[in-house]
């Protein structure tokens, strides 16, 4: 990494704490389904910090899992965190369209997540 990949990447990962604070306060509040979607913001914008950090362009798109994958190209310990991404990614979904799942699948973002 050099310290202008580390320049690039620095306002990603920026973003992506004051989006996981801000979900920690919505959570505070049980407002549950904003907090899915704000974490799910955070890892983005932190995996993509990473792969700035490590030379590349932040990717289109908003999939954990294949992030996760791109990160663990670079460093194998990523692979820890494709599953929970993946699993952080479906509630996003539900969290953004209320609709896209049916109301079974949206309420269950309105409910605290164990």
């Amino acid at each position: 990494m050099t310290g202008n990949n580390l320049t690039n990447a620095e306002p990603w990962l920026d973003t992506a704490r004051r989006d996981r604070e801000a979900a920690a306060h919505l959570r505070a509040g049980g407002f549950f389904a904003l907090t899915c979607f704000l974490c799910q913001q955070a890892a983005e914008k932190a995996l993509k910090a990473y792969l700035r950090a490590c030379g590349e362009t932040a990717p289109q798109g908003h999939g954990l899992g294949g992030l996760g994958y791109r990160c663990a190209d670079h460093d194998a310990d990523f692979r820890s965190v494709i599953d929970p991404c993946r699993r952080l990614g479906r509630h996003y979904v539900a969290t953004r369209y209320p609709d896209a799942l049916g109301d079974e699948r949206r309420w269950s973002t309105q409910r605290r997540l164990t």
